[in-house]
């Protein structure tokens, strides 16, 4: 186990902290402190501006990259990233990029101008893996993409949301959502439980003979919304189990 703080631990960077072991796979605990993730980019890295096409070592331009291990924030640790990037979709930075078997407890986060506060999408794999969010507070202000979580499943994933609280500060938009994926014959999961989102959560069919599942049980939401990723996508393959929520508006399928 490695430690974060901003005195006295291995590493006062969380950016550095998660890079220089991300081979190692160390568990990490953050101590009391503000991180913020602009100034710490700029130091660790040297550049002042970042785009998707900038390789920084570790798919990093994409946001800090945590897989295969589990990051726990203390109580009074903070993360912030107020970081400005073209809507244009140029650059895609989040200041999280969740990997593969990523655990995160008690992440305090606020973004503003990114992506995502969190991006949750290997994408293109066929290896089972399980992510997980467990206590954690996610802020988002002006995410050009919108949601706290922009999320999607692989062949074979699981994703466990618990104990949460979201906030994308868009009335009656999306605050976290996930797809389905286009891999043939594939098997995942969702689990939402006892969370709070101050507008929509979203499941997104895309593909052909995938399956996605979501378990949403014990929150609260505008809606919970049932919908097609892409222009071209028509088939619903998109399950979904809800009961005792409350929900402003109604289920969307």
């Amino acid at each position: 186990m490695i430690t974060v703080k901003p005195e006295g631990g291995d590493y006062y960077s969380l950016t550095e902290a998660v890079y220089k072991t991300f081979d190692t796979c160390e568990d990490i605990v953050v101590y009391p402190g503000t991180y913020d993730i602009k100034q710490e980019y700029r130091c660790f890295f040297k550049t002042t501006d970042i785009n998707n096409e900038t390789n920084l070592g570790h798919d990093f331009q994409y946001g800090i990259r945590i897989k295969n291990r589990t990051v726990t924030f203390l109580p009074g640790s903070f993360v912030e990233c107020v970081w400005y990037f073209p809507t244009d979709f140029s650059a895609k930075f989040s200041p999280i990029y969740m990997g593969e078997n990523a655990k995160i407890y008690g992440l305090n986060l606020y973004a503003e101008g990114t992506e995502y506060a969190i991006h949750d999408d290997v994408w293109r794999s066929d290896i089972p893996y399980v992510n997980e969010y467990h206590n954690c507070v996610v802020i988002g202000k002006n995410l050009f993409a919108e949601n706290c979580i922009g999320g999607g499943a692989t062949k074979f994933s699981r994703f466990v949301i618990d104990n949460c609280y979201f906030d994308n500060n868009v009335k009656d938009g999306v605050t976290v959502r996930y797809h389905n994926t286009d891999y043939e014959d594939g098997h995942s999961d969702i689990w939402i439980n006892n969370s709070y989102f101050n507008g929509k959560i979203a499941f997104t069919y895309y593909g052909t003979s995938s399956v996605m599942h979501a378990y949403v049980n014990g929150c609260e939401a505008k809606a919970i919304e049932i919908k097609p990723e892409t222009d071209d996508s028509r088939i619903k393959n998109v399950i979904l189990s809800s009961w005792n929520n409350k929900l402003d508006g109604v289920i969307y399928k």
